[in-house]
């Protein structure tokens, strides 16, 4: 694989190269800085101000278990025993991944072979995202569009709360995405499944783990090996909820380093915070934290606090307290957590923030963000430093730029939409400008043209009337439509040069798509991009 070092955190124009960043020959050296932070951090009994999450490496253990549980569960069996500790983790939700996305699990994939390491690619199916395939659609010879292709009605709800769609909408799925394009490498194995595995379907528990499970069988056709965890099942662990519970018992201190970070690292005018990210609001003594709590139905609410010290924390969502966390009481109060989000029916789930930073902190040596995560991990890292107290814990960054071979299509833009309808606006304002010359010699056309540079003249004489100005441009609109007669040919032909140019542009950004599904692109094309070589190059 030919990889290349980024040198800005924005989507390289360069094709069908793998960019890294930093450059991917520091990583095994900085892999290792990483853990000896974190060794640093286990022989802490008390982590910053985070109060004691100690036994990290017990905890680590309980997230790879249950990713081997259900790597193993939804039929991806694999050989992952002997591995060293290095866990090298990325992750997306789950949609349709494209070859940046790809990019990831491959160089996940290959960095945790070199090592004797275990790659871990998290699921985010707690988030609420679009399950529908863009694809390519072939107009006329000349003419690309975008095509959707819907495998379920789409839902305003995480993807965890959503059915596996019946088996006959699966297969029209899978068939429409065959016939989009004839050399889509899941074509043969999308296919197989829709002939043999159907009964497989019962066993999903929603859409997310069924579309994880098809793209998962393209990976490993490919050569990319990995477990899988999906967010829901990270966010039930023991581990997960004491991350949280830590969080919720020093709430006023976290929540000021948070919002520190985010006024710091994005005050500067050209750093855009990301539109997930916010600031921790409070209100009458209740303190949001970076958390969702998502009712029975699949609402997601932000979780407050409220609490006068550590001993007695209530928590709950914006206008409703659901329960108390008491040191006074039997059980810990991570038990009791778990207790109280059970008896109301809420389930807890990490924010953008909060996700990679319990990843970074108890699951991953090394983490690879794409293009768009990397641009909140500035704060993730403030948190990091200033409240966890822990320096320098590196991650990654790594992606592509692929588009699909597409045949056919123009691929040069001739015209400009938007100048040809200022030359539309151009010919309602001054038809007389676009009359053809035999035309100009019609007395009509010349007695129109008259009368229109007297009622300008009158509508811009400073000494003419408010009434007379008003009437004078309403007489210049009466001309404009009576000279209009003369250009309907010119008006036609630029009415057609618009509706051209714009499925031109369209074309374009059809064949410049660098998001559609991996799964579309020919075998060979990913093979020759993702393909290993005996060495790299920075």
């Amino acid at each position: 694989m030919l990889l290349q070092t980024l040198q800005n955190l924005k989507i390289p124009e360069k094709k069908d190269a793998v960019f890294t960043y930093p450059a991917y020959s520091s990583w095994a050296k900085l892999i290792k800085q990483n853990k000896t932070q974190q060794r640093k951090k286990n022989e802490q009994s008390s982590f910053g101000t985070g109060g004691n999450i100690a036994n990290t490496a017990e905890q680590t253990k309980e997230l790879i278990l249950s990713a081997k549980n259900y790597t193993h569960k939804i039929g991806l069996n694999k050989n992952n025993e002997g591995k060293s500790e290095d866990i090298i983790v990325t992750g997306h939700q789950a949609t349709w991944h494209h070859c940046g996305i790809l990019a990831k699990n491959c160089i996940v994939s290959e960095l945790s072979k070199k090592l004797n390491g275990y790659a871990i690619h998290l699921i985010l199916d707690h988030d609420i995202s679009d399950t529908a395939m863009t694809v390519p659609e072939l107009k006329d010879e000349k003419s690309w569009s975008f095509k959707k292709i819907e495998i379920e009605i789409q839902q305003n709800v995480p993807l965890e709360f959503r059915a596996v769609p019946p088996k006959e909408q699966i297969q029209n799925f899978i068939k429409s995405i065959s016939k989009s394009t004839q050399a889509a490498c899941c074509k043969d194995l999308w296919s197989d499944f829709s002939r043999n595995k159907q009964g497989k379907i019962s066993s999903f528990r929603h859409i997310g783990e069924l579309i994880t499970y098809l793209q998962a069988n393209l990976n490993s056709a490919l050569g990319i090996e990995m477990l899988y965890l999906p967010v829901s099942e990270m966010a039930q662990s023991r581990c997960f909820i004491n991350f949280c519970k830590s969080i919720m018992e020093n709430a006023p201190t976290f929540a000021h380093t948070y919002n520190n970070a985010i006024w710091e690292k994005t005050a500067n005018s050209e750093t855009k915070r990301p539109d997930n990210i916010h600031i921790l609001k409070e209100n009458n003594g209740r303190r949001e934290l970076p958390f969702w709590l998502v009712s029975t139905k699949g609402r997601r609410s932000p979780l407050y606090v409220k609490s006068n010290n550590k001993n007695n924390i209530q928590f709950g969502i914006d206008k409703k307290l659901l329960g108390r966390l008491d040191a006074q009481r039997a059980g810990q109060k991570e038990n009791q957590l778990i207790q109280l989000l059970k008896k109301y029916g809420y389930r807890l789930r990490p924010k953008a923030v909060t996700l990679t930073l319990f990843t970074r902190l108890f699951l991953a040596d090394w983490f690879i963000h794409g293009i768009g995560g990397a641009k909140y991990e500035d704060i993730t890292n403030y948190v990091l430093e200033k409240y966890y107290k822990i320096k320098n814990l590196q991650f990654a960054v790594a992606t592509t730029t692929m588009n699909l071979p597409l045949e056919g299509g123009d691929k040069m833009l001739k015209d400009n939409p938007a100048e040809l309808k200022q030359i539309l606006r151009e010919l309602q304002y001054n038809p007389e400008r676009f009359i053809k010359n035999n035309s100009l010699k019609n007395e009509q056309v010349i007695s129109l043209i008259q009368k229109k540079e007297k009622l300008i003249e009158l509508a811009k004489n400073n000494d003419s009337s408010t009434e007379d100005k008003k009437k004078a441009w309403a007489g210049i609109s009466k001309v404009n439509d009576n000279l209009r007669k003369f250009t309907e040919e010119a008006m036609s032909n630029i009415k057609k040069r618009i509706i051209l140019s714009q499925s031109q542009k369209l074309s374009i950004q059809v064949l410049n798509y660098r998001k559609f599904f991996f799964g579309l692109f020919p075998r060979k094309s990913l093979e020759n991009v993702f393909g290993i070589n005996d060495g790299t190059k920075d």
